[in-house]
């Protein structure tokens, strides 16, 4: 317990350091939010990815196939996600939310240090499950939202453009080539990436600290957070402990299965400033589901 309380407060503190800059000085506003944003979409995330793959050196068979096996259940949970959204909310804003925030948690800052304290030996699997991750949200999830973003004039070559110039899409192509193709990146180029990767997660969460301090959160975007944090941090690693138990019983899912409830990710709100989502709610999410990781991930290791 102490030791995921260790991991989740910096992040809360970051939080907070961004409220009260947010709460006490009129210069860091929505328009610094919207700027901050920006830069962790275009450059911070997409290094995040990239770096994730250049951390994947020799991979045993049994990880390359646990981890295309964790690839098939969370496209699988996604698909369900939207379906299901799609048939509760009319709204397309609020389906787009539920299944980003469903499919992505906080895998990379809270789940690679977290499962890697427990046992280092797990590092390579934890680098393959975190870019499995980043593969289904960047391919799958992106091309979902640029549909729904260019719904009202879908011109498809348009369309293929933006999806394929997409920033995170393209990092994940990088990531895929270096790795697949043996590409050997200088120190000093690694150094630069690592840096890059470092500084999207504390500017997306000093942006969440402004945002918050500059909007009420309402009730109705706390219903909706409960249900998030439930399909979260409760559905999807007992869907991945099930299989696990019947299915997939030859294949190590432990790694899975704690990855899986991680609470929510940071990389939604990103999303959030250039697709159509709700953004409360979101910030809803995030926080409810963090705070409830602390009492729940300590179960959740026990019995994975």
């Amino acid at each position: 317990m102490l030791t995921i309380v260790y991991q989740i407060l910096p992040l809360f503190l970051i939080i907070l350091l961004g409220g009260l800059f947010g709460y006490g000085n009129k210069n860091f506003n929505e328009k610094t939010v919207t700027e901050l944003n920006r830069y962790a979409y275009y450059i911070g995330f997409p290094t995040i990815i990239i770096n994730s793959f250049l951390s994947i050196d020799t991979i045993p068979k049994v990880e390359i196939q646990t981890a295309f096996i964790n690839v098939i259940i969370l496209t699988a949970f996604m698909f369900f996600v939207i379906w299901i959204t799609g048939k509760l909310f009319k709204n397309e804003r609020l389906q787009n939310t539920y299944f980003v925030c469903a499919i992505f948690g906080n895998v990379a800052y809270l789940g690679f240090p977290l499962v890697y304290s427990i046992d280092a030996n797990y590092s390579t699997s934890l680098s393959l499950h975190i870019a499995g991750y980043l593969l289904v949200m960047f391919t799958l999830g992106i091309a979902k939202l640029e549909i729904s973003k260019n719904k009202g004039e879908l011109n498809y070559s348009k369309l293929a453009k933006s999806i394929v110039l997409n920033p995170l899409l393209l990092g994940t192509f990088i990531g895929i080539m270096i790795t697949v193709l043996g590409i050997s990146i200088p120190d000093v180029g690694k150094r630069t990436i690592g840096m890059l990767s470092a500084s999207a997660s504390p500017v997306v969460l000093f942006a969440l600290g402004i945002f918050i301090a500059k909007n009420k959160i309402v009730k109705s975007s706390l219903a909706h957070a409960s249900a998030i944090s439930i399909l979260k941090l409760i559905v999807l690693p007992f869907i991945f402990y099930g299989l696990s138990r019947t299915i997939f019983t030859d294949f190590t899912m432990p790694v899975s299965i704690i990855m899986a409830a991680m609470p929510v990710a940071i990389t939604p709100f990103v999303l959030s400033e250039i697709y159509d989502m709700d953004k409360k709610i979101i910030v809803s999410a995030i926080i409810m589901s963090t705070i409830l990781a602390s009492f729940w991930l300590p179960l959740v290791i026990g019995w994975a």
